[in-house]
């Protein structure tokens, strides 16, 4: 995976967290990790958020053609579940960064009902070859296949 950031600003959250965003790439490492996407206008937001170092850290992400931008990391997400009841709001995805970047709570921009939990899985050859079939007869993608087949069960 491609990664790309603003180098100053990596530094900057370096001298005032004490993490920069070659750290927070490693987020994309933590299996458990999830991925929530935020409900930001102008260009789409995600936040990550996982385990490094024995360190919980969330990340503010993009995707800018095949590269993930990551646009800010902090430590130390203790969000309650009272947050999922919250009315859902949009915000410029520049407003978005800001508040995370000052630590405020961000909660209500995140769009909790698609967050995404990724998985491996390992199939047999002859699966693997009968997936490619039905996505090339349905024109979508393996990954897409999949999803459809399990939510049929």
């Amino acid at each position: 995976m491609a990664f790309e950031w603003d180098e100053e600003k990596s530094r900057k959250t370096k001298r005032e967290r004490g993490l920069d965003f070659n750290e927070a790439s490693q987020l994309w490492g933590d299996l458990d990790s999830i991925e929530v996407p935020a409900f930001c206008e102008i260009e789409p937001r995600w936040v990550k958020v996982g385990i490094v170092n024995g360190q919980i850290l969330a990340a503010i992400f993009t995707v800018r053609g095949k590269k993930t931008r990551i646009i800010s990391v902090r430590r130390g997400i203790e969000r309650r579940c009272h947050f999922m009841n919250k009315i859902r709001k949009k915000i410029a995805a520049e407003h978005f960064d800001n508040k995370f970047d000052g630590g405020e709570d961000v909660d209500e921009f995140l769009d909790l009902d698609n967050a995404i939990k990724k998985v491996n899985v390992d199939f047999p050859l002859w699966m693997v070859k009968a997936l490619d079939v039905e996505s090339a007869r349905l024109q979508i993608s393996r990954q897409a296949v999949i999803k459809m087949w399990i939510d049929e069960k």
